[in-house]
C-alpha cells in the first residue's frame, strides 16, 4: 500500500485554484472567503489544519472527518503509519475561525 492509494474518508468539496498566503503578525493565516463559503464555515467553527505528506499544502477537516481520517492513518499499511503519523497528525492543530477567516 502506498500513500496515494489512502482512500478518503469524506467527500472532497470542489474547492479550486491556488491561494499563496503569508502569515500576519500573530502568526494567523486566512482562508479565502469563496473556501469559507462552500465549506459553510462561520466565525467560532472548529477546524483541524495540518499539512500534507508529501505536498506542499495544508490539509483542513471538519472535527468529525480528522477523528475519521486518524483511523485510516491506523488502519495505514505499517510501511507508510509512521510517516503519516510523524508528518500528517502530529502536525495537526485544531483552531477556530475568526471573522477574517
Amino acid at each position: 500500500m502506498s500513500l496515494e492509494s489512502v482512500e478518503p474518508v469524506a467527500p472532497a468539496l470542489d474547492l479550486e485554484g491556488q491561494h499563496d498566503h503569508t502569515f500576519d503578525d500573530k502568526g494567523r493565516v486566512s482562508i479565502p472567503a469563496e473556501f469559507r463559503g462552500v465549506m459553510g464555515l462561520d466565525e467560532g467553527a472548529e477546524l483541524v489544519v495540518t499539512r500534507h505528506f508529501n505536498q506542499r499544502c495544508l490539509l483542513l477537516f471538519q472535527p468529525e472527518a480528522w477523528q475519521a481520517f486518524k483511523g485510516v492513518i491506523e488502519g495505514a499499511d505499517p510501511s507508510v503509519r509512521p510517516v503519516l503519523r510523524r508528518v500528517v497528525a502530529g502536525s495537526a492543530r485544531r483552531v477556530k475561525v475568526d471573522r477574517l477567516g
